[in-house]
């Protein structure tokens, strides 16, 4: 398991994973503001995690992370990429792989590189 060492790295394996999640939602017909529940998979298969405990960890603390944002603002569900991403990012928390101080890091430079709140729900131009 090796975390990506810089931004632009972050970039484009959060980039793959979001059209992954895009084209899994698609043919599910599952909605855009739900795209961070593959996260868990995602990241799993990121890094080479296998144990079903493991990804239910994930599972549990993606959702109570998006749920609890989305009590505090009314029209979260309209930016899909920031949950996306912030879930792919903080993930690596629930397993031990980075900080929360250093996942916030991450997500600030992610912020910076991505158009996480662009006029199309928060797409990124990617969907």
């Amino acid at each position: 398991m090796k975390l990506p060492d810089r931004s632009r790295h972050w970039v484009k394996e959060i980039e793959k994973a979001f059209s992954k999640a895009v084209l899994k939602a698609d043919k599910e017909k599952v909605e855009d503001a739900y795209l961070y529940r593959y996260v868990p998979e995602l990241v799993a298969r990121a890094r080479g995690l296998s144990k079903p405990e493991i990804i239910e960890i994930i599972k549990e603390d993606v959702e109570a992370r998006v749920q609890q944002n989305w009590k505090l603002e009314e029209d979260a569900k309209l930016h899909y990429k920031f949950y996306f991403v912030y879930s792919y990012i903080h993930s690596h928390v629930a397993t031990g792989f980075l900080s929360e101080k250093e996942a916030d890091r991450i997500m600030d430079e992610m912020n910076q590189s991505l158009d996480l709140f662009d006029d199309c729900g928060g797409c990124g131009g990617v969907h």
